[in-house]
């Protein structure tokens, strides 16, 4: 089936002044996108009956409409990295207490769903295909449990400790499924510091109206004025 073409007028305007990790994360995205909708229908044996085969209407439309979320996505980012001190935030490691915390909240949406897909290559049919979830445990599409994980690095990297930091390890516990709609808040809580090696452990949950869908500890070390 035919493709529209990748946006490529926007990314020759923006490539010049533009961070190089960023400009590749988008010649990435462009291709990882691409792929998934080259992909052939996939079709498992007769027990299973899953059929992912959406019309090639339906498909470049979908298409279409990815490919203008991620141009405004780009932009967006562009901008963030022309003027990061506005956007990011530098706790150093001296100025931590334990019980400090910080938030993020995101609505997780179908084309983030789709783009997660395209960029890790996990294509789960119970994150894609709504037949085949409605037969599952979920009783319908869930997102991919990495990407409200993905949040609480959202925090770490950017608000609590913020830019400077090296993330060194985290725990997991999925406790309920994220749907396309949810708004899922991150929130990231100071636990404990250790001086000498300028570590610090928090502790992290994700909710969705209340209720804990992500829960866990991450350590990481902080930036410090020394």
């Amino acid at each position: 089936m035919p493709y529209p073409p990748l946006v490529t007028g926007l990314w020759r305007t923006q490539q010049k002044g533009v961070n190089a990790k960023l400009t590749r994360l988008w010649v990435r995205m462009q291709v990882g996108l691409k792929r998934m909708f080259d992909l052939q229908c996939l079709e498992s044996d007769k027990a299973s009956k899953l059929h992912f085969c959406p019309s090639p209407s339906r498909m470049a439309n979908t298409y279409t409409t990815l490919q203008h979320k991620l141009t405004k996505a780009f932009q967006t980012c562009n901008q963030i990295f022309q003027h990061k001190e506005k956007h990011m935030a530098t706790v150093y490691f001296e100025d931590l207490s334990v019980g400090q915390f910080a938030e993020y909240a995101k609505t997780v949406t179908e084309a983030d769903i789709l783009l997660f897909t395209a960029v890790s290559g996990d294509n789960n049919p119970v994150h894609l295909n709504a037949e085949y979830a409605e037969a599952t445990m979920f009783k319908g599409r869930i997102a991919h449990g990495m990407l409200s994980a993905g949040f609480i690095s959202t925090i770490l990297g950017t608000r609590l400790p913020g830019e400077g930091t090296i993330y060194l390890g985290q725990t997991l516990k999925f406790k309920a499924p994220v749907r396309i709609g949810d708004t899922v808040t991150a929130r990231a809580t100071v636990l404990s510091l250790d001086p000498a090696k300028k570590r610090v452990v928090l502790s992290t949950v994700c909710t969705v109206k209340g209720a804990v869908v992500i829960e866990g500890e991450a350590t990481v070390i902080a930036p410090s004025r020394g």
